[in-house]
């Protein structure tokens, strides 16, 4: 089960990587994982140091309650 939820992380962060965000914090803090029967279902939290890139410029994503004011 262990290298399944890896290639899970794995796959979600190349994923956040095509919309494109990069998440900049990535931890085990940050990192929910849920079992689907034998599947992992992996969701990141706290984007308060995410940016996301378009065209050139990027911008900072920010978790309401976690971001700094």
């Amino acid at each position: 089960m262990g290298i399944d939820m890896c290639a899970a992380i794995a796959q979600t962060a190349a994923f956040m990587h095509q919309i494109p965000t990069v998440h900049k914090d990535l931890k085990p803090d940050n990192i929910f994982v849920d079992w689907e029967e034998e599947f992992p279902i992996v969701t990141f939290i706290d984007y308060g140091a995410a940016k996301m890139r378009s065209s050139g410029s990027s911008s900072r994503v920010l978790t309401k309650g976690y971001a700094a004011p």
